[in-house]
């Protein structure tokens, strides 16, 4: 995520979920649009629609849809502004689900045996299932580097 990347709720009553984004382009010029976005799993929001007023080719292409999904999920008020727009009990259950995602614990004996590695797997599967990179997710879960969990 660029420094200049922003992502804010509308603030409008009945507008749960769109949230207005704004973000820098590599000639220093800046775009701006709202987009709606819903929880694609118990711990990912995804956008859904975008508000375009004249869309055309060009700027269709210029929205950087992927660093606005990651400004969105960086921040736990946008998440939950996500939440909103799905209702509260399925903003709950999602919220329970993430609570059940197994995670990754380093063992109090470094042994790298079967019962380690079911629930490396267990832990990889969850976050996979939730919307998260699996190698980061668990590189922090555990403590360790990305580069040892990739091993």
């Amino acid at each position: 995520m660029r420094e200049a990347d922003r992502v804010w709720p509308s603030g409008s009553a009945g507008r749960e979920g769109w949230v207005h984004t704004r973000w820098n382009r590599r000639d220093g010029s800046s775009g701006q649009t709202n987009v709606y976005l819903c929880l694609a799993a118990a711990e990912r929001c995804a956008i859904y629609s975008i508000e375009l007023p004249s869309p055309t080719t060009a700027l269709l292409r210029d929205i950087p849809l992927a660093r606005i999904e990651a400004a969105a999920n960086a921040d736990p008020i946008i998440r939950e502004w996500a939440g909103l727009a799905i209702g509260p009990e399925w903003a709950k259950a999602a919220t329970a689900q993430a609570a059940k995602r197994r995670k990754l614990r380093v063992p109090k004996k470094p042994q790298l045996d079967d019962a380690h590695y079911q629930l490396v797997a267990e832990a990889y599967r969850g976050a996979v299932a939730n919307g998260l990179p699996p190698a980061k997710t668990l590189a922090d879960e555990s403590g360790r580097p990305q580069g040892t969990v990739n091993r």
